[in-house]
């Protein structure tokens, strides 16, 4: 799933060289993290607070 959206966003930018199989391993890694800390210590790691890191990161990512 991931892959696809990343080979999709690369098609439209073609400046944007990327391994969209690699890139999407990234994301499901960030996603399962966020989601562990978040029932860990949800008073520490709010919902916002995860979406707001995760819009970061991603943000990041398709700026290269």
């Amino acid at each position: 799933m991931f892959a696809s959206l990343i080979s999709d966003i690369g098609e439209s930018r073609p400046d944007w060289k990327v391994d969209a199989e690699l890139y999407s391993h990234a994301v499901l890694a960030i996603v399962e993290h966020f989601g562990r800390v978040m029932v860990d210590d949800p008073d520490r790691f709010t919902a916002d607070r995860l979406v707001d890191g995760a819009k970061a990161v991603l943000g990041t990512l398709w700026r290269q």
